[in-house]
């Protein structure tokens, strides 16, 4: 969705602009609390005098356990963003692998194989 989202009857419509703080197109929040909190995260700061929080339950910095890369555009599943291809040896997203393999879909598809539309 882009622009200004419509206004929704009954609600209270209120906003919160965030500007784009590193030029990657997104607003990166982080969590201020004491190393090994219990519940949400949550950032604290000013706008015009005036307190604003933010609090939320997933850490996107986490770091994938088989790349080793953080993961900030996928959800990480069970510690993983990815899966090691055993043919061509890749790191590839999950979602590119072929069910009941241990092969990414491309490698399966130049194989002969039939692949799934996963894209």
């Amino acid at each position: 969705m882009f622009g200004e989202p419509e206004d929704v009857e009954g609600e209270c419509n209120a906003r919160l602009y965030l500007g784009d703080n590193y030029g990657d197109g997104t607003c990166t929040i982080r969590c201020q609390q004491d190393l090994g909190h219990e519940g949400k995260h949550r950032e604290t700061f000013e706008r015009e005098g005036e307190p604003v929080e933010i609090t939320w339950v997933v850490d996107e910095s986490a770091v994938c356990t088989l790349c080793e890369k953080r993961d900030q555009t996928h959800m990480l599943t069970d510690g993983k963003c990815c899966f090691k291809c055993t043919k061509c040896g890749g790191f590839k997203r999950l979602y590119r692998q072929h069910e009941g393999s241990d092969e990414c879909d491309e490698c399966v598809h130049q194989s002969g194989g039939e692949a799934f539309d996963a894209f």
